[in-house]
């Protein structure tokens, strides 16, 4: 199969060459013409039990502990790239349980510590956390969800999350950052309990560094009451005490103007 669809720069990148090649898609300059042919008869639907083994080849590469690249983000590109083409072939020849069950156990290996070290490495405390949300999009698994969980809650309870927080520039930037993570953890696919925990942890953290009198002193300057008030209406304030914190202010300077 490596002769027929050529040389890959990873595993990876030669399991997307064959689940390209098992929906019938030859590439536009193959190596081999037999490869072009091949191709046509699987978008055809014939020889069917060299597509389905093709099709099966991939899921026994994806439950090896094998890497499918160097890097782990390009690693988590790949399974996206290779797992889009899986659910594409007839379920009749690989069925979709057995291409769920390929990628959680393929997640398994993806949430262990080393990975997940990887793929933080270099990150400020701000980015760690985007990073382990967006982390989760990749992974199959109650389980293994779960195991995101156990990372990312140590990074929101952080001294370093609060402190770079605190550095995130003024008190509406560092609201509308503190949201803009709480919305992605909310929209996430983690256990409820785990959104819940963590809409939490982002709030709190967010309002332990509310300076309220100092940010109902700032209302004074020209627009400031204006600027607020769009930035809680857009959804810029973290959901719970902040909110409430914010709207009890608003109301207040509402009606010092009225």
């Amino acid at each position: 199969m490596q002769e027929l669809i050529g040389p890959a720069e990873d595993l990876g990148g030669a399991l997307i060459a064959m689940s390209d090649l098992s929906l019938g898609r030859g590439p536009a300059s193959a190596p081999h013409a037999a490869l072009s042919q091949l191709a046509s008869f699987f978008a055809a639907d014939r020889l069917l039990d060299a597509r389905t083994a093709l099709g099966r080849r991939v899921l026994a590469e994806l439950k090896t502990h094998k890497r499918l690249a160097p890097g782990v983000a390009t690693e988590l590109a790949h399974l996206r790239a290779i797992t889009s083409r899986l659910v594409l072939g007839p379920a009749r020849l690989v069925p979709h349980e057995d291409i769920v069950a390929a990628v959680t156990l393929r997640s398994r290996h993806l949430v262990q510590s080393g990975p997940i070290a990887d793929y933080l490495e270099g990150a400020d405390p701000l980015v760690r956390v985007d990073r382990l949300i967006a982390y989760e999009v990749n992974i199959v698994g109650a389980e293994n969800k779960r195991r995101v969980w156990d990372h990312l809650k140590p990074a929101l309870t952080s001294a370093a999350f609060e402190t770079a927080l605190l550095q995130h520039g003024p008190a509406l930037s560092r609201l509308a950052r503190a949201a803009a993570l709480q919305t992605a953890l909310l929209r996430s696919t983690l256990p409820e309990t785990a959104r819940e925990d963590g809409a939490r942890l982002i709030d709190a953290a967010a309002h332990r560094m509310l300076d309220l009198p100092r940010l109902a002193a700032s209302l004074a300057a020209p627009g400031a009451l204006a600027q607020l008030a769009n930035a809680f209406a857009a959804g810029h304030v973290p959901k719970g005490a902040c909110t409430n914190a914010i709207a009890a202010l608003l109301t207040k300077a509402a009606r010092k103007v009225a």
